[in-house]
């Protein structure tokens, strides 16, 4: 697996794992397995989840800061290679990280009734 897909995996498994283990513990029928397995078992359904998932293809390429403006509004900040889940926020607000060095735009999704 390339470095690049290595770090997206990790970022979704540790973006989906406290939600799924929440479900996995709160399921009576997974009493009898110990708090360990539970996250093992998070984990490893985050990571088939990644790996389902990442068929899709990209929807936009990374743009340097210098292109943002305020007419794109909120957007997805980024620092490569990819280590950390993006930003959310534009470029000018006061916690920006410094050292997200691109951004991408937030695309509204299509209403699934009208698909």
């Amino acid at each position: 697996m390339d470095q690049a897909r290595e770090n997206r995996r990790r970022i979704y498994i540790s973006l989906h794992a406290p939600q799924i283990l929440a479900g996995l513990s709160s399921n009576p029928d997974m009493g009898e397995f110990s708090p360990n397995d539970l996250r093992r078992r998070a984990v490893e359904q985050a990571g088939a989840l990644f790996d389902e998932t990442e068929v899709l293809p990209r929807t936009s390429e990374a743009r340097p800061i210098r292109d943002w403006t305020e007419s794109n509004g909120i957007v997805f900040g980024w620092t490569f290679p990819i280590t950390e889940p993006p930003y959310v926020g534009t470029p000018n607000d006061k916690d920006w990280p410094e050292y997200f060095t691109h951004w991408t735009p937030i695309t509204e999704p299509a209403d699934p009734s009208d698909l």
